[in-house]
């Protein structure tokens, strides 16, 4: 499983660990409460993104597929609604899919109304990038 560690603030702060290719994410998030620190897992077994909190897990599915990964079902638990985890999950395989130079596929609608709100993504998706046809 690789990790993706994160904490969300102002600032992105990316790292390669070359062994085992695991990439790290560093995200600072701050909320009106308190500062969260969230670790995104890639599990490749499962083909998911998972963020452990408090014994519960959130995660978003894929599908990879040669240059293209498909982002097809976020869920986060009701326990955890409110903490910014599913703008955290989609944010960071949105910014996994671009540092891998992968076209994203936002089947699932959570991550597609992401990418409706956050131009900056909008280029890199299929579904909003698309051809003008002749």
């Amino acid at each position: 499983m690789n990790i993706i560690n994160s904490q969300l603030i102002s600032e992105k702060i990316t790292s390669y660990h070359t062994s085992r290719h695991m990439l790290k994410t560093l995200f600072i998030f701050e909320t009106n409460k308190y500062v969260m620190n969230y670790q995104l897992l890639n599990n490749e077994k499962e083909s998911r993104f998972e963020v452990h909190i408090e014994g519960l897990v959130a995660f978003a599915d894929y599908k990879l597929n040669k240059d293209e990964i498909a982002y097809t079902h976020t869920e986060v638990p009701k326990e955890l609604s409110g903490k910014g985890v599913g703008s955290f999950i989609a944010k960071s395989v949105l910014n996994y899919a671009a540092e891998h130079k992968l076209k994203v596929k936002p089947y699932c609608p959570f991550i597609k109304a992401y990418i409706d709100r956050h131009p900056e993504y909008q280029e890199n998706s299929l579904f909003h990038n698309k051809p003008e046809s002749l």
